[in-house]
């Protein structure tokens, strides 16, 4: 998105979406005392896509590749109470948020209507994408390529969640957090007071400077890679990630 001030968010910043909705920043030490697992639930719910939920839509007798982000985001967000996005999004709770249509725009809109706050998709868009940022997420784009296909994935996605839901929940941000302290020789609690956007983007630089390094002891040890056959910007640390 051309819009996110990236510095800004590196910086810890908040991002104001407009004058009513204001996506929050946390620390990486907020996420854990809130409950991670709660956290990312409610983030990986607020930013899916008919691809992410393609098994659930079935059930439900949609087809997941036919079904509009903003048509899913409006029937998910309501079940993400206040309690569950505070970190993100503060004191504005998206269980009131009615689906409405507007006749102006002929399009539906969500609306709490108490205080006067609106979601249309040019909103949806930007905290959506402002979200996904923050957490170094991409929107899933995966489509099948014929019928058959589809109810395959349909078909590995219902086992793979069946399968997973009889596991013991495995922390997310232990493995990143232990692979940055480490990494970087930092102290875990400044690691744990990282902004998460912060977080995300020291991980990826972290990798990127691995791979450079890789592939220069490589290239000049005169038996691996041949750097002039290398992307440029492999090989820079500073690059743009």
């Amino acid at each position: 998105m051309g819009d996110i001030d990236y510095l800004s968010l590196f910086a810890g910043d908040s991002c104001c979406i407009n004058d009513k909705i204001i996506v929050y920043q946390p620390k990486i030490r907020d996420i854990k005392e809130h409950g991670e697992r709660d956290y990312f639930n409610t983030v990986y719910t607020l930013c899916s896509v008919g691809a992410d939920m393609k098994w659930q839509l079935d059930d439900m007798g949609m087809d997941y590749t036919k079904v509009d982000d903003f048509q899913l985001f409006s029937l998910l967000c309501r079940s993400c109470p206040q309690p569950q996005t505070k970190l993100l999004l503060g004191d504005i709770d998206l269980a009131n948020f009615k689906l409405v249509y507007d006749h102006q725009i002929q399009e539906n809109v969500l609306l709490d209507i108490e205080r006067n706050i609106r979601i249309d998709r040019s909103v949806y868009r930007r905290l959506v994408g402002v979200i996904r940022t923050m957490h170094g997420m991409k929107r899933n784009n995966e489509l099948p390529g014929n019928e058959v296909t589809r109810q395959i994935l349909i078909e590995d996605a219902r086992e793979a969640y069946e399968e997973a839901r009889g596991k013991e929940y495995q922390s997310i941000l232990l493995p990143l957090v232990s692979t940055l302290t480490v990494y970087s020789n930092c102290d875990y609690e400044r690691v744990f007071n990282l902004p998460v956007y912060t977080f995300t983007d020291a991980l990826k630089r972290t990798s990127k400077i691995k791979n450079a390094d890789l592939l220069l002891q490589s290239g000049y040890s005169g038996f691996g890679v041949d750097l002039k056959k290398i992307n440029k910007d492999d090989l820079n640390y500073m690059g743009n990630l």
